[in-house]
């Protein structure tokens, strides 16, 4: 307390500095290095981009100050080093850290990384390691490790990231299976590959952590080249797009289901339509009816669907079309097919942000100029995974770019509901979802577990002979409820009157 006319005595001023990326160990027994005898997967991430730049010199010290060149915040740089961005993508390197530290594989103890930067350093990943989930701790700690060759434990003395020797072959089992993953190999099946391997036998897969460049980091020592090729993003949006349609046409509601996911239309098999032909009439396509038909005695089919594997003569068939051509298959498909009276349309989209999307959008406004349609929005499906929830980011910004409001978001895959007990384990974590809705404003319409009976539902509906139709069934499943719940909100989001 201080009286007029005395002196104020100042506090010391103080500066608190940010707070240091910190790991802790997160797996209760990671595999023992010097153990070569369990099999195991080793991944090597290989040519991952870690470079370190000097930006400031200064302090009372004369310090250094570091930070990792990356094509976000270094373009300038770049130029003026004369190097292109993709030199500097040190994001891929920090994407396939989350991915395979969160996997199932890790979680069992089966999983060894190590990492080989474009300038020959060798880094060894403890496998109950934590990665910084934001790029900007994990560039800070990749510094840091840069610097000290090795970061420690918060809770204990153990090495989580280290600096170690090459070769790599040094720490690799005896007589483990090396590959590579190429482009240009044959394209293998994995669970085939998997069980060619030897009673014990361990495998290293070597992966490009880089942007662009050529697979041929390991040729001096690996035993072969393997492709891997994968048709979807893997998030689940069909999954979710049928069970939408279910819950809708549960709710008294008629629904059509447009699949325009051109590469791997799953739809059909979904439906359990895929041998239903597509017949044409005076005014266009006539869509394909799911479930007995009126005629059989049954109620009146709710749901309708069309898709392009109702147009090719094989269903292995791949479809190998260029832009111009996806682009006027979407339009047809939103142009020339006989909806009839439905109450809501569905469309199930393929991954990314490619030339379906960008037809898909500009034709939906052309049809809702002309035939008064009215476009209520788009539904994003994402996983918890952080590396799922960043490639989900960008449908976001696209939707924003285009001007199609987003409905919401859906976590599919958060958790796994066991078919014995019935008890809800979180295999990919959770809450990713949540908060990518959280971070764009956008409404969270739940989280979705994955549950095994869904899919023998979905499996077994050609050996069915009970006469029960799919909708009827699917109110026996457990996520029946939980899609109700979306279907609900989603009802009332674009019907304000039902709300009320």
């Amino acid at each position: 307390m201080t009286t007029p006319g005395s002196p104020v005595k100042k506090r010391p001023r103080t500066q608190s500095l940010p707070s240091l990326p910190t790991l802790t160990a997160e797996q209760a027994v990671p595999i023992a290095t010097d153990d070569k005898s369990s099999q195991r997967l080793i991944v090597v991430l290989a040519q991952a981009c870690l470079e370190t730049h000097k930006i400031s010199t200064g302090g009372p010290n004369g310090g250094e100050k570091y930070v990792l060149l990356n094509s976000d915040d270094h373009i300038g740089v770049l130029k003026k080093m004369g190097r292109d961005i993709s030199d500097a993508r040190p994001d891929i390197l920090h994407q396939c850290l989350l991915t395979l530290l969160d996997s199932p594989v890790n979680k069992a103890g089966k999983l060894q990384v190590y990492i080989q930067s474009s300038k020959g350093v060798l880094i060894e990943v403890n496998p109950a390691v934590r990665i910084p989930r934001t790029f900007k701790r994990f560039a800070g700690l990749m510094v840091q490790l840069l610097h000290k060759l090795s970061i420690r434990s918060t809770t204990s003395s153990e090495k989580l990231l280290r600096v170690i020797k090459n070769p790599v072959l040094q720490y690799l089992p005896p007589n483990c299976r090396k590959v590579t993953l190429s482009w240009e190999a044959p394209v293998t099946n994995v669970r085939e590959y998997i069980q060619g391997l030897n009673n014990g036998q361990s495998i290293c897969v070597v992966v490009g952590a880089m942007a662009k460049g050529a697979d041929d980091f390991a040729d001096g020592w690996i035993d072969e080249k393997i492709g891997v090729l994968s048709g979807k993003g893997g998030v689940g949006k069909s999954s979710v797009t049928v069970q939408l349609a279910l819950s809708l046409a549960r709710l008294g509601y008629k629904v059509g289901v447009l699949d325009i996911d051109l590469t791997g239309p799953n739809i059909p098999r979904m439906f359990n339509v895929e041998d239903a032909k597509v017949h044409q009439a005076p005014g266009g396509w006539i869509p394909v009816k799911v479930g007995p038909s009126p005629e059989a005695g049954a109620e009146d089919n709710r749901i309708s669907c069309m898709s392009l594997g109702f147009l090719l003569k094989n269903r292995g068939d791949s479809v190998v079309w260029r832009g111009p051509k996806k682009t006027a298959m979407v339009r047809q498909f939103l142009s020339d097919v006989l909806w009839e009276d439905i109450d809501y349309l569905l469309i199930d989209t393929p991954p990314g942000t490619s030339d379906e999307h960008i037809s898909l959008a500009e034709q939906l406004r052309t049809v809702s100029a002309t035939d008064g349609v009215t476009i209520n929005g788009a539904v994003i499906v994402t996983t918890p995974q952080a590396i799922a929830t960043a490639d989900v980011r960008k449908e976001l910004n696209f939707c924003k770019k285009v001007g199609l409001e987003i409905l919401g978001v859906i976590e599919n895959m958060s958790g796994f509901v066991c078919p014995h007990c019935s008890e809800c384990t979180n295999v990919f974590s959770s809450g990713g979802g949540l908060v990518m809705a959280q971070q764009f404003g956008v409404e969270f319409l739940g989280k979705v577990p994955i549950d095994p009976a869904f899919n023998m539902m979905i499996e077994s509906q050609s050996s069915a002979k009970d006469g029960i139709t799919l909708v009827e069934r699917y109110g026996e499943s457990k996520l029946c409820e939980v899609f109700k719940g979306i279907g609900e909100r989603l009802v009332a989001k674009v019907e304000p009157a039902l709300a009320g």
